[in-house]
């Protein structure tokens, strides 16, 4: 039964980089389904589904994708005088209705020079954003800041000027230089093999950081903050205090109804990040999501606190009733969230399965 649900539902495999971790969820989802489990038949049969199924999800193409990288195009929003957030086009329209947008990016002008966050998914879109730097002013890029190890955020570092600095996470820099074919493997699935990842070369961080960090552009102070896990460990959140504008990558991912996409479970920290966040911030502050268009808090963190906060009080609520993985998934609905686009999968088939697992100490 649960091969028949993973084959008709293959994002629920490809949401996840790790395929090592992918084979443990599906081993462990095996046992709930295939009681006994020491007997050798089932064994042998959990483990053949597992890597048949597995091995599919790395290698059957995902239509459609989240966003067609090949059709957007990215527009800078002014936020302050030498603050842009770089926008999908189409970010008005679809962030409202939940439907997925591009990654959005930043540019930040200082006397010294520019700092740019985020070089985008492939060459047509780094490119784009480099465009932008050169309409908005002519001093050189010092900075690249790329805020999580998504190919969406980075694939781009290898177009930029040699002569920038690239920053990143430690943990970014760590996944980017032991796992960045195999990161390049997984976006080809989800993404497509026909929008240029193929090309992408690996350009990790000349400095990588894990403490909170500022950098002087010149009469511009950007703060490097560093709050622990939002989406994955290798987040870094950019803060311009003066200014009062943040920008999330993808540990907020859009205003509301977008909710969080937790590919690496532990939604308990997740929750712990966006308070201390929530906390850190002034009430006016902008908030710049990782695939969306300036917002407010109440509008973007906020609203992720208030669903990080449901699902774990509903899933807490079904292991503690004894429920199994499935059933959990049928009465941990966070219904007021369903709005969002890709909530079925998003919501059902990651975010549930990895609170249930937390929750029963299995990850």
């Amino acid at each position: 039964m649960l091969a028949a649900v993973v084959v008709s539902n293959p994002l629920w495999l490809t949401s996840l980089i790790d395929p090592a971790e992918c084979s443990r969820m599906m081993e462990e989802s095996m046992s709930e389904l295939l009681p006994g489990r020491k007997s050798p038949e089932k064994k042998l049969i959990g483990t053949a589904l597992v890597t048949a199924i597995v091995l599919l999800s790395f290698v059957l193409p995902l239509r459609p994708a989240p966003w067609n990288a090949m059709e957007i195009t990215l527009v800078p929003r002014k936020l302050a005088e030498g603050v842009y957030a770089l926008v999908s086009s189409t970010a008005d329209t679809n962030n409202p209705a939940g439907i997925p947008e591009a990654t959005t990016g930043g540019i930040i002008v200082g006397e010294k020079g520019v700092l740019v966050i985020e070089t985008m998914l492939n060459a047509k879109l780094a490119n784009q954003g480099l465009d932008q730097v050169s309409r908005l002013t002519d001093k050189p890029i010092r900075y690249v800041v790329n805020t999580v190890y998504h190919g969406d955020h980075y694939y781009g570092n290898f177009l930029f000027p040699s002569s920038a600095t690239i920053i990143m996470h430690s943990e970014s820099k760590h996944y980017i230089d032991q796992k960045f074919e195999q990161d390049k493997k997984f976006m080809i699935n989800l993404m497509g093999a026909d929008v240029g990842i193929q090309d992408v070369k690996p350009r990790a961080a000349d400095i990588s950081v894990d403490h909170d960090t500022t950098i002087d552009l010149g009469g511009r102070t950007v703060e490097l903050k560093v709050f622990g896990l939002g989406q994955t460990k290798g987040d870094l959140f950019v803060w311009l205090p003066k200014e009062k504008v943040f920008f999330t990558s993808n540990a907020i991912l859009a205003e509301k109804p977008a909710i969080p996409w937790l590919l690496e479970g532990k939604h308990d920290l997740a929750l712990e990040t966006m308070r201390k966040i929530k906390a850190f911030l002034p009430a006016d502050t902008v908030i710049v999501p990782g695939h969306g268009r300036p917002t407010t808090i109440e509008a973007s963190l906020d609203y992720f606190i208030s669903y990080l906060e449901t699902l774990d009080r509903e899933v807490r609520a079904a292991v503690a009733n004894g429920l199994s993985l499935e059933d959990t998934v049928k009465v941990a609905t966070a219904e007021a969230f369903s709005d969002y686009k890709l909530y079925p999968w998003t919501h059902k088939q990651i975010n549930v399965p990895h609170a249930y697992r937390r929750i029963k100490g299995l990850e």
